[in-house]
């Protein structure tokens, strides 16, 4: 029998249109259980500017170390650029610290927002074992880089709305202050090693104009060739070294200076609020989902098992 002739997909589709009416009403009833199983939650996100004038983090900070490696990275080396904040906020040690942010619910309890997620925070039943705290917040913080404007968008996602609104604040004034810490401790150690630099420029000057008042005091014959030539030779080192003074004590006022510079300036250009629609769960996007797979089985079951009975009945 040839496996091509009187074989229609429509066809065959319509002549088992029950079961694919069976299929959409399994996937209704897997949308139902599977959505309503899913805890309310709520969203609530800011997009923030990231405003400072430090252009050159180049000097190593009593920083933590691992900032510290993240900002000398070779995918950034300046504060201006969103990918050093998106490296502190991927990072554990920065997401666990969120923990014991203090906060208050809707019903006025004050918590940590660690025992927040442990005692308030519902799960699916279909759900397991306990997550870290870093795996937690992590699964409830996200944040997004625009690679065109270079701004950051952070959200927090959670069961209370005003929880949410509040976390997204903690998490832009958290981020604020590990950057304007790591910033501060950069200046301050900039500062120690030009006030070095300086002091020693300073003593080999002194040290460079010693050794040419003792050689012109222990030499009066200055039309001698030997001695013109060792005491032009000594000028032009204390002239040299002078220089070098004169550099290093602008570099070390200019130090002073940055110690007092203004530090990093979030400006939010999109403010968070406390959030009234759900986020999730998402009705309509489970029932396509399901409705898609449920249809797509049934498509797959019956064609195969029209193509089994026409190579049974062709043999």
């Amino acid at each position: 029998m040839n496996l091509n002739v009187n074989f229609s997909v429509w066809k065959e589709c319509v002549a088992h249109r029950r079961l694919f009416a069976l299929a959409v009403l399994v996937a209704l009833i897997g949308t139902c259980v599977v959505s309503a199983s899913i805890p309310t939650s709520y969203a609530s996100r800011a997009r923030i500017s990231i405003d400072t004038n430090d252009k050159d983090p180049l000097e190593k900070g009593n920083f933590i170390s691992d900032i510290k490696a993240m900002l000398m990275s070779s995918e950034s080396n300046v504060l201006t650029e969103p990918r050093v904040y998106m490296k502190v906020l991927q990072s554990d040690m920065f997401m666990n610290s969120l923990g014991d942010v203090n906060i208050a619910t809707t019903d006025g309890a004050r918590m940590t927002f660690s025992d927040y997620l442990a005692k308030r925070e519902r799960r699916p039943w279909w759900s397991i074992g306990e997550d870290l705290l870093a795996d937690k917040i992590k699964d409830r913080v996200k944040y997004e880089m625009n690679t065109h404007n270079f701004t950051i968008t952070i959200q927090v996602e959670l069961q209370d709305g005003v929880v949410a609104c509040v976390m997204v604040d903690s998490v832009v004034n958290r981020l604020h202050g590990y950057m304007t810490d790591y910033m501060q401790k950069k200046a301050n150690v900039d500062l120690r090693n030009r006030l070095a630099e300086r002091d020693k420029a300073e003593a080999e000057y002194h040290e460079a104009i010693r050794r040419q008042a003792e050689f012109a005091d222990a030499n009066f014959d200055v039309e001698r060739p030997e001695v013109a030539l060792k005491l032009q030779a000594l000028q032009a080192e204390a002239d040299r070294k002078m220089q070098i003074r004169n550099e290093t004590g602008v570099k070390a006022e200019m130090a002073k200076m940055e110690v007092e510079r203004t530090r990093p300036t979030f400006i939010k250009l999109v403010h968070n609020y406390v959030p009234k629609t759900p986020a999730h769960p998402h009705w309509i996007a489970n029932f396509l989902i399901w409705l898609f797979y449920s249809l797509f089985a049934t498509l797959m079951y019956v064609l195969y098992r029209k193509k089994y009975r026409m190579w049974c009945e062709g043999k």
